[in-house]
């Protein structure tokens, strides 16, 4: 299973469609924030973090894009599943959250907006 964590309802289908293509199955958490107030963004942050802890204690999962947005340290997810791999998402102009998340061992990245070449190519080097 992969799992998909954005911010962008329209970007995680998006993701997820393409994933289902291959004979991915795929389970997402999307939630559109920008509008949202600090605490509420705070409060869908957290909730995303639990959504994705239940995920990798239940299931076999393989992968997870997540948002930047969301987390950039995927220590804790992978204390509990190591053989998962983090893919992070960002927006352009946010170059240091993607960095930090690389530095933190997310294997790999796509910048918003990305092209469905750039998401086959991650995809292809995280299999």
């Amino acid at each position: 299973m992969i799992c998909i964590v954005c911010t962008s309802a329209y970007l995680g289908n998006r993701m997820a469609d393409a994933l289902r293509r291959r004979g991915e199955q795929v389970c997402t958490y999307t939630e559109n924030i920008r509008k949202k107030s600090g605490l509420l963004q705070n409060m869908t942050r957290a909730f995303s973090c639990d959504w994705l802890m239940q995920m990798l204690q239940t299931e076999e999962v393989s992968r997870v894009y997540f948002d930047c947005a969301y987390f950039t340290d995927s220590a804790t997810f992978r204390k509990i599943s190591p053989h998962t791999k983090f893919i992070a998402l960002s927006s352009l102009f946010e170059e240091a959250r993607i960095n930090m998340a690389l530095c933190c061992g997310a294997k790999d990245f796509l910048m918003q907006p990305f092209s469905t070449d750039d998401f086959d190519e991650v995809y292809e080097r995280t299999k």
